[in-house]
């Protein structure tokens, strides 16, 4: 072989199990270890045994000589060297630059953070920051506020040089601005459960997350504001990650504590945080049973007995959470049958040469796999489509999208979206008739629906809000149900465990006829208020979400009516939420009063505190609030949630609820007529209805234009107090307008 070596040493070569080989460099005799110094030479090696061998040839290099100590620097050299004028955080500087023109500046940094240095003006910029010995630690260009450059690094104290220029034909005035940049502590992380941050203009947060097994995890950080940038730290601040890193990262970690930043974006928005692990399923062993992945393929290795006994087959399980379309394929040359867990007889047997299509009912199946002829140590696959997607599973999808659903009844099931991009969802039933929709989960741009519907097929529409063609993930999960003791009012709980609990309310003929409750948690919360019908089936009456999820109903005592709630964490965490209930009996005010302003009475034992307010109405109608508080929820009729809402009030009964912050003020409202001609606008809650006054005083026939962009509105006339009376009525149906 011939050689080129750099340096002085001992040349050896080993075979690939360590033994020493003899060899022979520039013709000399065979040795062990042949000295040679630097240059080119030519070296032999051989192998001495009767088995072929995989030979390395290495060198150890000689010591090196002691370092040189070098001359200092000459004074005049030192006097030589560039003044730049220095920048630091909190003192911007100013200057004018020409087409292409570039000005440099000694960085000053006195504490090691976050550091974000941009450009201010109308320029197109770019820039570089380096440090003594590295000439390019970051760089970026026309990335900032406008077609500024933008740097975001996280810096420790000592001396850089920043060198900032034009861009194109652009020239003239700009500034030159370095702030420390402003981290917002976010609290623990937990592993597989989104953290939710709304972000100012240059705010970043942290979040600290334990890693209890090693393997490989995905650490990711969305926002609606264009790309993220993330510095991942271990325990001891030291980071992971280069400087640049996307807000996408999958590596190996570690068990112990680690630290996630996700560096401020020019933009304000909302940012949604997640790490989880990755999951990869074991490869099969033996004959199973194995889990078979619906909607994916699964391999493994065919063998026949050893002994020639029976062919016991390879049985791969499965289950279904609803009744679904399924096909199922296998390789050459393989056959199965498809049998119930716990059934003898199969339900459909299949081979490699037609896949099976058909359907199969909720519960536990299994697929018996073997070759259809002897034939030992076979890999083959085995791969299962299911045409609807049923809880426990998830499939990625370009919205606008129809996905079909399979849904068992009687169990709370949750369908979310998570994704970069905004997208609403409507749940339609196999007649079309809507069940829920969805535009965005509390803190977050993805939607979530929450229901329990009966069992049967549906149709999930998935929309962008954007108009253009977006890539989103979608989850079908059955919520696990805990049965929880009656809860009195007053009353108060605490629940932990992540679960969905079922909590009926113990209800006494002397309760106040508005009932409240308050689930409050470090993350999302959902809580739903269900009112068993004469049917013996449970409805939902009223729903709120978030970490201080709230919901009022008023209700007629004297109906005696079962209720219950629904309380779970919408992340599933681990977490406690602390649960209150609460009536109120409030003393009725008048229309009257109501037009002057009222105040409201505080609800004792809640927190944070909270006023109800009732009115008496003389009949129904329209009623405009007068400067309403931010924080003002309302409802028109007894068996409906109270809810913000527009400052028209459609009052469909006798009454009227409110329910605001003690310190928010007086609440007022006043009635008000329509008038021929002049259009209102109202705001309806799905399956509501607004009972509107019409003038007596006009001759001749009157024509009522009802026009929406959701849903189908209808129309209906009638007397006062008596409804519609069959004497004009409107629909059109499959339009938008009745």
């Amino acid at each position: 072989l011939p050689l080129a070596l750099a340096a002085v040493g001992t040349l050896q070569a080993l075979g690939d199990d360590n033994t020493v080989l003899p060899l022979r460099l520039d013709g000399a005799a065979a040795v062990d270890k042949a000295p040679a110094g630097a240059g080119k030479h030519s070296v032999e090696v051989a192998n001495p045994g009767a088995q072929p061998v995989l030979a390395s040839l290495r060198q150890a290099v000689a010591a090196r000589p002691p370092a040189v100590t070098l001359p200092p620097l000459a004074a005049d050299a030192l006097a030589r060297l560039p003044d730049f004028p220095v920048l630091e955080a909190g003192r911007p500087r100013f200057l004018d630059l020409g087409a292409r023109q570039e000005a440099t500046f000694t960085v000053k940094v006195g504490v090691p953070a976050l550091y974000r240095v941009e450009t201010t003006g109308l320029l197109q910029t770019a820039g570089t920051l380096r440090t003594r010995v590295q000439p390019s630690l970051a760089r970026a260009a026309a990335n900032g506020v406008g077609r500024n450059l933008l740097l975001q690094h996280y810096l420790r104290e000592g001396l850089y040089q920043l060198t900032v220029g034009t861009e194109g034909a652009t020239a003239g005035h700009l500034g030159l601005v370095m702030t420390a940049s402003a981290m917002r502590d976010g609290g623990p992380l937990t592993p597989g459960v989104p953290a939710r941050a709304s972000l100012g203009v240059g705010e970043g947060v942290s979040y600290g997350f334990d890693v209890a097994a090693a393997g490989r995890y995905h650490l990711r950080a969305l926002s609606l504001t264009g790309a993220t940038a993330i510095r991942l730290e271990d325990a001891e601040g030291w980071p992971l990650t280069r400087p640049d890193q996307a807000g996408d990262l999958t590596r190996d970690l570690e068990p112990g504590h680690y630290r996630l930043a996700v560096l401020p974006h020019p933009l304000p928005g909302r940012l949604l945080t997640l790490v989880e692990a990755e999951r990869t399923p074991p490869a099969p062993a033996g004959h199973g049973p194995h889990p078979l992945p619906l909607d994916g393929s699964a391999a493994n290795r065919w063998k026949e007995p050893a002994d020639g006994g029976p062919r016991r087959p390879d049985v791969w399980a499965f289950d279904l959470a609803a009744e679904a379309d399924l096909t199922l394929t296998l390789s050459e040359p393989m056959e199965g049958e498809i049998r119930r867990d716990g059934e003898e007889r199969p339900a459909a047997a299949f081979s490699y040469r037609q896949p099976w299509h058909g359907r199969l009912g909720a519960g536990s199946w299994h697929v018996d796999v073997r070759s259809v002829r002897p034939n030992n140590r076979l890999d083959y696959t085995v791969t299962a489509a299911v045409a609807q997607l049923t809880a426990g599973h998830s499939r990625s999808v370009t919205a606008p999208a129809r996905i079909p659903l399979a849904l068992g009844g009687g169990q709370r099931v949750e369908i979310s979206s998570f994704g970069a991009a905004e997208v609403r969802a409507v749940l339609l039933d196999a007649d079309g008739a809507e069940v829920a929709r969805s535009d965005e989960r509390p803190g977050d741009w993805n939607f979530v629906i929450t229901a329990r519907p009966p069992s049967g097929r549906y149709l999930l529409k998935v929309e962008p809000l954007a108009g253009k063609p977006v890539q989103t993930s979608l989850r079908v999960e059955a919520l696990a149900e805990v049965a929880e003791a009656p809860l009195a009012a007053p009353g108060n709980r605490t629940l932990a465990d992540g679960l969905l609990h079922l909590v009926p309310l113990d209800l006494k003929p002397g309760d106040g006829p508005l009932l409240l409750a308050m689930a409050r948690s470090e993350e999302p919360v959902g809580l739903v208020l269900e009112r068993k019908g004469a049917d013996g089936v449970w409805r939902a009456a009223a729903s709120a979400a978030g970490r201080d999820a709230l919901l009022a109903l008023p209700r007629d005592p004297a109906l005696r009516e079962d209720y219950r709630l629904q309380v779970w964490s919408t992340d599933h965490a681990r977490v406690p939420v602390s649960l209150a209930l609460r009536t109120a009996a409030p003393v009725p005010a008048s229309e009257s009063a109501m037009a002057a302003g009222i105040e409201a009475v505080a609800v004792p034992g809640l927190e944070p505190a909270l006023a109800v307010a009732a009115v008496r109405l003389e009949r129904p109608g329209l009623f405009r609030l007068a400067a309403p508080s931010p924080g003002l929820i309302w409802s028109a009729a007894d068996g409906r949630g109270l809810a913000k809402g527009p400052e028209l009030v459609v009052a469909a009964g006798a009454a009227l609820w409110f329910l605001q912050p003690p310190a928010a003020g007086r609440i007022q409202a006043k009635r008000i007529a329509t008038e021929a001609g002049a259009p209102l606008a109202l705001t309806l809650p799905a399956g509501g209805a607004a009972v509107v006054p019409v003038p007596a005083d006009a001759a001749g026939p009157r024509l009522w234009v009802a026009d929406s962009r959701v849903g189908q509105p209808g129309l209906t006339v009638g007397p006062r107090g008596n409804g519609a009376d069959g004497r004009a009525s409107g629909l059109a149906a499959g339009t938008a307008a009745a």
